[in-house]
């Protein structure tokens, strides 16, 4: 099933993360994958830039990063993340709009172990996926982004 959605209202979507020593990497490249919808993980896959980097003590660390620029897909992907939270989640994102939100981008964290489950859970802690998205304009007081998440958190879904 995929969401549809065509309120133009996501300009790009960006997904960072960090892959340390003691983590496969293939393991939070799924985790990474599982955020969006299925009928782009392909693609999306071919699209994963890798940089590696070294922490305090020379440990190597893995930088991964996704930017999805088309609008459609990445209004799609915002879609499919923000009708996979619970209920209590989608709430404390909506609760947090004025802290997340900042010069037209929402900040986002999510659980990297939960997304490679498949789940999508919002986290504070330092071992999330973070995703940066991107808002069109029209979109800058509180109200109008919590009017759209709602609005996509309702958008029908059906098959691609």
């Amino acid at each position: 099933m995929s969401r549809r959605t065509h309120s133009n209202s996501v300009s790009r979507i960006e997904f960072s993360c960090f892959v340390h020593a003691t983590e496969e990497e293939s393991k939070v490249t799924n985790a990474v994958l599982n955020l969006f919808p299925e009928e782009l993980r392909e693609d999306v896959t071919k699209n994963i830039y890798k940089m590696v980097t070294h922490g305090y003590h020379g440990n190597p660390i893995v930088i991964l990063r996704v930017l999805l620029s088309s609008e459609k897909d990445s209004e799609n992907t915002f879609s499919h993340i923000v009708s996979s939270l619970s209920e209590d989640d989608f709430q404390s994102l909506v609760s947090t709009i004025p802290e997340r939100f900042d010069h037209g981008k929402l900040y986002i964290r999510v659980d990297k172990q939960k997304a490679y489950g498949g789940n999508v859970s919002l986290s504070e802690s330092d071992d999330v996926i973070r995703i940066v998205v991107s808002l069109k304009p029209h979109l800058r007081s509180p109200q109008s982004i919590e009017n759209f998440l709602i609005s996509l958190r309702k958008a029908p879904t059906r098959a691609a």
